[in-house]
C-alpha cells in the first residue's frame, strides 16, 4: 500500500477512484499510482502492518495487534501471548464455521439431486 499526499494542501474527495482526507490517501492500484506521480503527488511506500501468512511467536505485539484489526479479531491489551492466542483461536473458530457451512451446503445439495428433504 502506498501513501499519497495531494498537490493541494488539505484536499478532501475522491480522485481516480481513491478517497483522500485532509490531503492524504492510500492505495495499491498500479494505473492510480502512475497517474499520481504524472500529477505532481507525493507518493510515499509505506511497508505492511504485519508480514504475510498466519501470526506466529515472531510476530511483534504490534504486528498483531494490527493483524487482528485488520481481519476484525477482538484482542485485549494483554501479553504477547495471549494476543497470539486470541487470534489463532478467532481463526480457528471461523475455519470451522466456514466448513460446517461448506458441508451443509454440499449436504443440502445431495438431498435435492437424490429427491429428499434436507435435514434441519
Amino acid at each position: 500500500m502506498a501513501g499519497i499526499t495531494t498537490p493541494v494542501e488539505g484536499y478532501t474527495g475522491v480522485v481516480v477512484g481513491v478517497s483522500f482526507v485532509d490531503g492524504h490517501g492510500e492505495t495499491d492500484n498500479p494505473a492510480a499510482l502512475a497517474y499520481f506521480a504524472r500529477q505532481g503527488y507525493t507518493i510515499e511506500d509505506t511497508a505492511p502492518a504485519f508480514p504475510d501468512g498466519d501470526p506466529t511467536e515472531k510476530w511483534t505485539g504490534d504486528q498483531l495487534k494490527a493483524f487482528a484489526a485488520a481481519k476484525e479479531i477482538t484482542v485485549t491489551d494483554g501479553k504477547k501471548a495471549d494476543v497470539l492466542k486470541a487470534i489463532t483461536d478467532a481463526l480457528a473458530e471461523r475455519t470451522a464455521t466456514a466448513e460446517a457451512e461448506q458441508k451443509r451446503i454440499a449436504d443440502e445439495k445431495a438431498a435435492a439431486a437424490a429427491g429428499a428433504t434436507p435435514a434441519q
